[in-house]
């Protein structure tokens, strides 16, 4: 429970799970909400509502709830904003800033269920920039790790993620090529070099009765990708 100089009643919620993280790794929105809700029931606070963004990263400032959230903070809808950590806001320093000055400009306060925040303060301020400053140093070498991983698998011929191009298949954990459509990919360079257009290549592939590594017709721009993947 938290006690506060300025009366706050009505509280808005944000909750957020990026695109690098699993939903089941301790943060999920679900556990998130949870939390929110017991430390507003706990602090006597309103819950109007919580405001989620699913499978956006922190990095970027394109998130429509996060936009509907500084939308209500302008037109202070509410008391505070009360979130799981101030890594939920975001993992930008310059960005997280600015939230920030947004939220004291309209007297808005924010409120950590895990640390508790008071931005009104120089000191409290600081804080919440520490915060933040780890948080972007966590989600850099995430993606770093994230990056190497995904460059070691591809250099040992290892399946990388759920989708398999079109010229391989996936057995296990390792990608072996199919020869059947290693041929259809030749013929693509050929037809090209021939001066087909793309789109003409997919009508050829649909009339033969070629088909797409999801089983489905071609289109000119599905021929396009394929070409480029392999001869640039």
């Amino acid at each position: 429970m938290i006690k506060h100089n300025k009366e706050i009643r009505r509280v808005v919620g944000y909750v957020r799970v990026s695109s690098l993280q699993q939903v089941t790794n301790g943060v999920s929105i679900d556990n998130q909400k949870d939390k929110i809700r017991s430390f507003c029931k706990d602090s006597d606070l309103e819950l109007i509502s919580i405001i989620e963004d699913l499978g956006r990263s922190g990095r970027s400032t394109n998130r429509e709830g996060y936009k509907t959230l500084q939308s209500m903070i302008r037109n202070k809808e509410m008391d505070g904003v009360v979130v799981y950590s101030i890594s939920r806001i975001g993992r930008s320093v310059m960005e997280t800033s600015k939230f920030l000055d947004e939220m004291v400009k309209a007297d808005v306060k924010l409120i950590g269920a895990l640390e508790n925040y008071d931005i009104s303060s120089a000191n409290g301020r600081m804080i919440v920039q520490i915060h933040s400053i780890i948080a972007e140093n966590e989600s850099i070498q995430m993606s770093e790790r994230i990056k190497d991983a995904i460059s070691y698998k591809k250099a040992n011929g290892k399946a990388y993620n759920s989708n398999t191009m079109y010229g391989y298949k996936r057995i296990g954990d390792d990608l072996v090529k199919d020869k059947e459509e290693i041929r259809h990919i030749r013929r693509i360079k050929n037809f090209r070099s021939r001066g087909w257009s793309w789109y003409k290549i997919a009508k050829k592939f649909n009339e033969e009765g070629v088909k797409t590594k999801n089983g489905g017709k071609w289109y000119n721009f599905g021929v396009k990708n394929v070409y480029g993947y392999y001869y640039g």
